[in-house]
């Protein structure tokens, strides 16, 4: 019997780079899982060239909704910097992509997982017999010569595989630019938005809507270049500016604590804890208050705020001792230590 390794393939040098030594040096049966947001067009790309490299086990996932529902969402729930968007959004990948990868382990009985980002990766309900290999101690590339001499036996091309095949259609142009500001109404329903001018949308088409929108009145730039998820940076502002208008300072100065705390689990990849769920279950409960339509305007990169439609902003100012309650029969005193 063969031994057995999955990894996820996304095109690049370092992952055809990986498939080509194993196939020399180990001959395992390779399991590869592809995973592209909003890049429908490149799967058959990146499809066509493992078939070239020799590889048949392929498997391709369609869960943008669950990856934007579960994790980018629940992440939007938190307040963070718009410089760390870029950031955040490739933990929750990661997260995302070794928890399918654990997955087909378990259905094929593979023993080994090939990720090149595992470092601090807390695996805690996860089989210990699998073994997690990464780029650094699976290859023994020590030098440049020696890489380069690899990708030229192999025929390998450098150049070409850095690029990201949909980079032009990307790239961000002044004869797109609208010179004159754009108006819509966003609808919040429990901290997530739902629809853009009263239009229900699909989670990928809301945040496709929104990319577009972003694309033309210059909020999408030159470091949000080959980045499908910059249109979070006018949710959040518009989700931030709810927080402040609907809860109460004491609960929102609570909820921006315990934001914190859960964003740090996340830079320390605990996203499987129970930490982390626990503070979940608590921005959840502030998350049910953030009703509304707000309307903005979008000119020369920037959101302004013009009207504001709230239906539950008086029956909670009324009642501002409901959610207290809530939060005192929710939170545990042994867990609220760092609150002191």
């Amino acid at each position: 019997m063969k031994k057995k390794i999955a990894l996820a393939y996304s095109g690049s040098l370092i992952d055809t780079l990986i498939i080509k030594w194993i196939q020399i040096n180990t001959k395992m049966n390779i399991y590869i899982l592809l995973f592209n947001l909003n890049k429908k067009d490149n799967i058959s790309i990146v499809k066509n060239k493992i078939i070239k490299l020799g590889v048949k086990n392929i498997f391709i996932i369609n869960k943008e909704n669950i990856f934007i529902k579960k994790y980018i969402f629940s992440l939007l729930k938190n307040n963070f910097s718009e410089n760390k968007i870029y950031f955040y959004v490739n933990l929750l990948l990661e997260f995302f992509i070794i928890k399918e990868l654990i997955k087909i382990c378990f259905f094929f009985k593979i023993k080994y997982i090939f990720f090149n980002n595992y470092n601090n990766l807390k695996i805690n309900f996860f089989n210990s017999k699998i073994k997690i290999l990464n780029f650094y101690n699976f290859l023994n590339l020590n030098s440049k010569k020696k890489f380069l001499n690899f990708c030229f036996i192999n025929h390998l091309k450098i150049n070409n595989f850095y690029l990201n095949n949909n980079y032009k259609k990307n790239i961000f142009y002044l004869n797109k630019y609208v010179y004159y500001p754009l108006y819509l109404s966003l609808t919040f329903k429990n901290g997530i938005p739902i629809k853009i001018n009263n239009k229900k949308y699909n989670f990928i088409n809301l945040l496709i809507k929104l990319n577009n929108i972003g694309i033309i009145s210059g909020i999408k730039t030159d470091s949000y270049l080959n980045y499908n998820y910059f249109s979070i940076k006018i949710l959040l502002f518009v989700k931030k500016y709810l927080e402040i208008f609907i809860l109460n300072k004491n609960i929102l100065n609570i909820k921006n604590k315990i934001s914190k705390e859960y964003l740090l689990l996340i830079e320390k990849k605990n996203w499987w804890s129970n930490d982390r769920l626990f503070f979940q279950n608590i921005i959840n409960l502030t998350q049910k208050f953030i009703n509304g339509i707000i309307k903005i305007k979008i000119y020369n990169g920037n959101v302004f705020i013009i009207k504001k439609i709230i239906n539950n902003v008086f029956y909670y100012k009324n009642n501002k001792n409901y959610l207290k309650l809530n939060f005192i029969e929710l939170i545990n005193k042994k867990n609220i230590n760092f609150f002191i």
